[in-house]
């Protein structure tokens, strides 16, 4: 008969109870990836709604430059407006023409620019000189002010139909963004810090190319 061990009901073994979640030890990696998907959830929960500021364009562009503010926005209740002094910018897409002026025989040279002014005089949009060293298509940033520009994007475009090149170009973008922008008051020209620009140079002073299109800024409004 094969011997049996035996117990008495207080040497009996116990199974070891499981440690609960709130006593057991973490190491900093698990503590920030479980905040991290903590925050993602309740990101998931907010329903927070995108508005779209559209900025219609159509300009002449000269040699003495065209620069106009992509975020002037204005407190209402609408989809294109704030309610307070702060934006949060999502993203910005484009889509316009250049086209040379028809009684040019040669070509012309054009720069167009997106530019953000991160270190913004409230109430007030540059000049160009403030962003480039000198005002031509070439020119690069103003030395003086580079770490206060941030350029979002840059193309030179070289319109030359008479030499068997492009008279006319259609172009769209599009870029994300994560910027916050101020505002110091209700009106379109309270912009504070971090407003969007559009710069565009040509090489003619009389005869002057046009540039006619729509830039969109995705925003919440916070």
């Amino acid at each position: 008969m094969p011997f049996r061990k035996t117990y008495s009901k207080s040497k009996r073994p116990r199974s070891r109870a499981a440690t609960p979640w709130y006593a057991k030890k973490y190491n900093a990696q698990q503590l920030a990836m479980k905040a991290w998907n903590a925050t993602k959830y309740l990101k998931g929960l907010v329903n927070s709604e995108l508005y779209h500021y559209d900025s219609t364009v159509s300009a002449t562009i000269s040699s003495t430059g065209f620069l106009t503010n992509l975020t002037a926005i204005a407190i209402g209740d609408s989809s294109a407006t704030r309610t307070g002094n702060s934006i949060l910018a999502k993203s910005i897409n484009y889509r316009f023409k250049l086209e040379i002026n028809s009684v040019v025989s040669g070509s012309t040279s054009v720069v167009v620019m997106l530019v953000q002014d991160t270190q913004q005089v409230a109430d007030t949009n540059p000049i160009i000189a403030d962003i480039l060293q000198t005002v031509n298509p070439q020119s690069l940033l103003n030395l003086n002010t580079a770490g206060r520009f941030k350029v979002i994007s840059r193309k030179n475009y070289f319109l030359s139909p008479s030499s068997g090149g492009k008279g006319a170009y259609e172009v769209s973008g599009f870029h994300k963004m994560y910027s916050h922008i101020r505002y110091n008051g209700a009106t379109t020209s309270d912009t504070q810090k971090n407003g969007i620009y559009l710069l565009a140079i040509s090489s003619e002073a009389v005869n002057v190319p046009t540039i006619t299109g729509t830039y969109r800024l995705a925003y919440h409004d916070n």
